[in-house]
């Protein structure tokens, strides 16, 4: 799965024009992924950036664990939002 994708919504599908929805676009903490998610998601990229452009150090394995298992969490609540707006639109 990519970090950007849309979904196509058609007529077929819902009896309204032909649109494609959601792109990227910034998404506040809901149920999906809350606060304290995108907080620590944001420190931890900030680390691994650091660490990244570090030529001698590499993120702790513990936090390299949590931050993957975050954006996984973080790429599902875009495919869990996308489906739900979906629905709403489609009434």
């Amino acid at each position: 799965m990519t970090r950007v994708q849309i979904l196509p919504v058609t007529s077929a599908d819902c009896g309204a024009k032909d649109q494609a929805v959601f792109g990227n676009r910034q998404v506040d903490a809901d149920y999906f992924f809350g606060s304290h998610q995108i907080e620590r998601h944001s420190k931890l990229m900030t680390y691994w950036r650091a660490y990244r452009d570090s030529t001698t150090v590499e993120l702790p394995e513990a936090d390299q664990r949590e931050l993957e298992a975050l954006i996984e969490k973080e790429l599902q609540s875009v495919s869990d939002r996308s489906v739900m707006m979906a629905k709403e639109l489609c009434g």
